[in-house]
């Protein structure tokens, strides 16, 4: 595991990294919480002299808990079992028959979106209609949407997303049977629980929260939105953040893995996508230390999309959950049931995106990569300076070397700058504030050194 180890950053101290030659371990160094002090006066530690810890950051703060753990376990299986019910939500399965197909599914989805605009009045839910054309055929297609308004207007919009149309193997067949229960009943159960404990709130940053159609036959749902919604009413999209199989923990073979989630993201290190994995991966860290978030070196699984790319094609950072592990040989089929879900594995992947949403949405805004600097002294060392942010009561600072796709060295301050001598060591680094709350907002761009 890679969150194997932990070193202690006071006000008194720096993290001194001891690193030997070959491929560094990608261990993460995570300090405990330490009463804020008003002033940095500190000199550099030998790292023998630091507290060793158990390799968990510090458990989330009583605000937190209090919103994850309104993710209601009994909620997700009724979702999922009243979707996977429908026999198949194939986009062609027609708009008509009671209780089976697309247009049940696209009522369902509707229905219990609306019911919670009904008691929000800052809610806004509205249907999207779109032509599916697949294989020369043609049908209606609808994405559904819920808009909860940022008390920011400057703050841009974070897009949660998940399809919830499926498919079988006989892909021209709308009566086939495609129950979808992981593919993607499992999202679509976790979108309307985010929609549902987030709808009371006031977040900083406006948050859509999108039911996307014909996933499964193009991404038709996530193009048109894009093209059509965020283009075309010019919305600052500042993450998009796709759930996308995310119910089961075992695997084709019976191996277990319910404590990791895979992200995926665009494949270039240094695009804006793959920045966001970063940050959705320490905010996973810091808020929900039990799920273990795994940044992919891919934009997703080898042959296979999802509604994540539709939005990095057009320039957003996007990137997708998913599973540890697949059953492949479900995927697509009568056998993608609501057996195949583990329960307490999809709550959890639920309260990690929830976290994630709540930290983009709300958490404090990260300094502007322009207001990052490293200067010189003449001692030998560095000193590390950022703007100050609003409403912040400690940063964390967030440092991979060159080859590494995740943060692997964490430490906190309580001021805007620190004083270093081994900022050489490392290719990249980002801030994050940390609120009152307890809640860590998203990371800045990425400050490259020797930029």
């Amino acid at each position: 595991m890679r969150r194997a180890a932990v070193a202690t950053l006071g006000l008194g101290s720096l993290l001194a990294c001891n690193l030997s030659g070959g491929t560094p371990t990608p261990m993460r160094f995570l300090p405990t919480v330490a009463p804020i002090v008003p002033t940095i006066g500190y000199a550099t530690v030998d790292p023998a002299r630091l507290p060793s810890q158990d390799g968990r950051p510090p458990p989330p703060s009583l605000h937190i808990l209090n919103i994850l753990n309104q993710v209601a376990n009994d909620r997700l299986l009724l979702h999922v079992d009243a979707l996977a019910g429908f026999g198949t939500r194939h986009f062609n399965s027609g708009y008509e028959r009671e209780g089976w197909g697309i247009g049940a599914a696209f009522r369902y989805v509707r229905g219990e979106m609306e019911a919670i605009a009904a008691t929000e009045a800052n809610v806004r839910v509205f249907a999207q209609e779109f032509e599916a054309n697949f294989n020369g055929v043609s049908a209606p297609a609808h994405n559904v949407i819920a808009t909860i308004p940022g008390r920011e207007p400057a703050a841009g919009t974070v897009v949660v997303g998940a399809h919830y149309d499926s498919i079988s193997l006989a892909i021209n067949d709308e009566d086939s049977p495609a129950p979808g229960a992981n593919d993607n009943a499992s999202g679509v159960a976790a979108l309307l629980e985010i929609t549902r404990i987030l709808a009371p709130l006031q977040p900083r940053a406006t948050v859509m929260l999108v039911a996307f159609g014909a996933e499964e036959v193009g991404r038709l749902g996530s193009l048109a939105f894009v093209n059509e919604i965020i283009r075309g009413r010019e919305i600052d999209v500042i993450a998009m953040i796709n759930l996308d199989i995310i119910g089961s923990s075992t695997a084709a073979n019976g191996a277990i893995n319910d404590s990791e989630l895979r992200i995926f993201s665009h494949e270039d290190d240094q695009s804006a996508a793959r920045q966001l994995a970063r940050a959705v991966d320490m905010i996973g860290f810091h808020l929900t230390p039990t799920m273990d978030l795994q940044v992919q070196n891919a934009a997703d699984r080898t042959g296979r999309f999802s509604d994540h790319l539709s939005f990095t094609e057009a320039g957003y950072p996007a990137v997708r959950l998913i599973e540890a592990f697949e059953e492949r040989n479900r995927q697509h089929t009568a056998q993608d049931t609501i057996e195949d879900i583990s329960p307490l594995y999809l709550q959890r992947t639920t309260e990690a995106a929830l976290a994630i949403t709540l930290a983009l949405v709300d958490g404090p805004r990260p300094p502007r990569l322009e207001r990052i600097t490293l200067r010189p002294l003449e001692d030998g060392r560095s000193r590390l300076v950022w703007e100050p942010t609003e409403g912040a009561v400690r940063y964390y600072v967030h440092l991979r070397q060159e080859g590494i796709r995740n943060y692997h060295r964490i430490f906190s301050v309580a001021e805007n700058s620190v004083e270093w001598d081994e900022w050489g060591r490392y290719a990249g680094l980002a801030i994050a504030a940390v609120d009152e709350r307890g809640l860590i907002g998203p990371l800045s761009a990425e400050f490259r050194n020797g930029s």
